[in-house]
C-alpha cells in the first residue's frame, strides 16, 4: 500500500473504531498533509454512479480539470476506460460492503506508456448508510517530466 493511501487508511480506521465511520467524523484539519490528493465522492443508486463532491488541488492538476460536480463514468472512454471501470467497481464494492478498497490503476501518458497510480477508497456513512467515500490517489511516481493524458480526451 502506498504511503498516502496507508495514511488515509489509518485515519479511516481510527475515526471508525474498526467499523465504517460517519462522514461527520472526518475533520479536514486531521488530513491537511494529504488534502491536495483527496476526493470526497457521493454514490447515487440505480444506476450506481460516483459523483465528485470535492477534489484536491493536486488531483485537479494531475487530471487536467476540476472534477467537482462531475461523474466518474463520464471519463469511461478511450485509453482510460479500463482504469475508470476499475475505480467504479471498487467504489461499488465500498458502497455494498462498507469496507475500504485499494489498488493501482494504469493511466497513459502523452508519450504512450502507462503510469501506475496508487489509490484508496474509504466508505463513509451518512445517516447510517454508506452514501459517500473519501478517496486518495498517490502520484508519488509521477515526476514533473511525465505528463498524464487529460481525463477528458485520452490519447489513442
Amino acid at each position: 500500500m502506498r504511503p498516502n493511501v496507508a495514511r488515509l487508511f489509518d485515519f479511516w480506521l481510527r475515526i471508525g473504531g474498526g467499523t465504517t465511520p460517519e462522514r461527520a467524523a472526518v475533520d479536514p484539519v486531521d488530513l491537511k498533509d494529504i488534502l491536495p490528493n483527496l476526493m470526497l465522492v457521493e454514490f447515487t443508486p440505480a444506476p450506481f454512479r460516483v459523483r465528485y463532491r470535492l477534489t484536491g488541488t493536486f488531483v485537479d492538476q494531475q487530471t487536467g480539470l476540476n472534477l467537482t460536480g462531475r461523474y466518474l463514468d463520464e471519463f469511461c472512454h478511450g485509453d482510460g476506460r479500463d482504469s475508470v471501470q476499475q475505480l467504479i467497481d471498487g467504489y461499488r464494492l465500498c458502497a455494498e460492503t462498507g469496507r475500504p478498497y485499494h489498488g493501482v490503476y494504469e493511466w497513459p501518458t502523452v508519450h504512450g506508456y502507462p503510469r501506475q497510480i496508487g489509490f484508496g477508497l474509504f466508505p463513509l456513512l451518512v445517516g447510517g448508510r454508506v452514501t459517500q467515500a473519501l478517496s486518495i490517489e498517490d502520484y508519488s511516481d509521477i515526476t514533473p517530466d511525465i505528463h498524464l493524458t487529460n481525463w477528458v480526451a485520452p490519447v489513442r
